[in-house]
């Protein structure tokens, strides 16, 4: 089993999310009470679902789909971009491998360095497995269907959701202003080395129970 310093200094995390922007007082609330497919629970109707009305049912004012890199208790990377394919993710990789030269200097490439990913088709893809080795790393692709292995998808997308309610505007805002505020939270995050451990529990639980989904938060 790997050590707990493998995860927390050499891997680099990598994820891509696409955050919904809700502008509006009226958007905002109902960015907070929507549920899966579209549905509102009410306060009256407790935990059980409603099929939302057509007045209750509202736009958006666009999305930001952005590439993230979490490496060593902070964030790393972090690209936008408008439409996802393997051109894309070469593009995010040459800006991850920059900053990290930036940030910690060309030494940081002497020693091993794992990229972790998901089963993205992207992610996966031959010429992007060999980039990311051409720039002196490693991918490590996680087991389908284990997205608890995945710390931006349990923890960290929610993390930042959390601090941009926190911080929403007392008036609308507009679709600029929203990015360069998400941009802002996702870089002020407080030091995720705990967040990162949690890792190491959750892939020990994955393997003790041979290959099972688990969750070690709950």
């Amino acid at each position: 089993m790997r050590p707990l310093t493998f995860w927390l200094e050499m891997c680099i995390f990598i994820d891509c999310k696409c955050f919904k922007i809700y502008l509006s007082k009226f958007m905002r609330l109902f960015s907070k009470v929507v549920n899966c497919k579209y549905q509102i629970r009410s306060r009256k109707e407790g935990l059980k679902f409603a099929k939302p009305k057509a007045t209750q049912r509202v736009g958006r004012s666009g999305v930001e789909n952005v590439f993230a890199a979490v490496f060593r208790g902070r964030v790393v990377a972090w690209y936008t971009f408008t439409t996802w394919n393997g051109c894309t993710f070469l593009r995010a990789l040459r800006v991850l491998r920059d900053n990290l030269v930036a940030l910690f200097g060309n030494a940081i490439f002497n020693s091993p360095l794992i990229v972790v990913h998901d089963n993205n088709r992207s992610f996966c893809m031959q010429t992007c497995q060999k980039r990311i080795r051409s720039y002196g790393m490693q991918p490590m692709p996680l087991p389908v269907r284990s997205p608890y292995l995945m710390h931006l998808d349990h923890s960290i997308w929610v993390m930042i959701l959390t601090e941009m309610a926190k911080t929403e505007p007392q008036t609308k805002e507009s679709v600029p202003d929203y990015k360069v505020r998400l941009h802002v939270v996702a870089h002020a995050l407080p030091d995720l080395t705990f967040v990162t451990a949690r890792v190491k529990t959750q892939v020990e639980l994955f393997v003790n129970s041979k290959g099972a989904i688990t969750n070690a938060n709950k």
